[in-house]
């Protein structure tokens, strides 16, 4: 009969401990923290891949000079200054539209009727522009080879 009325509170004892399967941790204080996001982290590190400053140049068959210099302070932060025939138009506070992991859209002068879009591209360590803008210096060839300075 001893046995049993030790045992009894044993049960009860080892009943109530239950495993903690969640995603949570529980520290003695009874604070309850979630546990990072590593997905955030992961797509935070991909996006801050796009960060630099890039730069594009080119001539068209006249000799005209078209020039690119891009700043990419993340895909909500980007400055794009254009000098096409010697005049420079600056654009600020631009965002990118993520195409997938490897291409951004980057619309700075939506007026422009398609000609104010610009796609960022990259391919391991290289980085391509493409768009109508473009295309038009040198038609034929859609996508050229784009310089990531910094």
């Amino acid at each position: 009969m001893k046995k049993i009325l030790i045992y009894i509170p044993i049960i009860f004892f080892f009943s109530g401990c239950k495993k903690n399967n969640s995603a949570k941790t529980i520290f003695n204080d009874q604070k309850t923290i979630a546990p990072k996001n590593a997905k955030n982290d992961i797509s935070k590190i991909k996006n801050d891949s796009w960060n630099g400053i890039y730069y594009f140049e080119a001539s068209n068959r006249d000799n005209v000079k078209t020039i690119f210099d891009i700043t990419i302070f993340s895909l909500e932060n980007i400055s794009l200054a254009v000098t096409e025939e010697g005049m420079k138009n600056n654009y600020s506070s631009l965002k990118a539209a993520k195409i997938d992991n490897e291409k951004i859209r980057i619309d700075y002068d939506p007026s422009s009727d398609g000609m104010g879009t610009i796609y960022i591209e990259k391919s391991d360590d290289r980085f391509y522009i493409s768009g109508n803008p473009i295309y038009f210096i040198n038609p034929g060839n859609n996508e050229m080879p784009l310089k990531k300075i910094k």
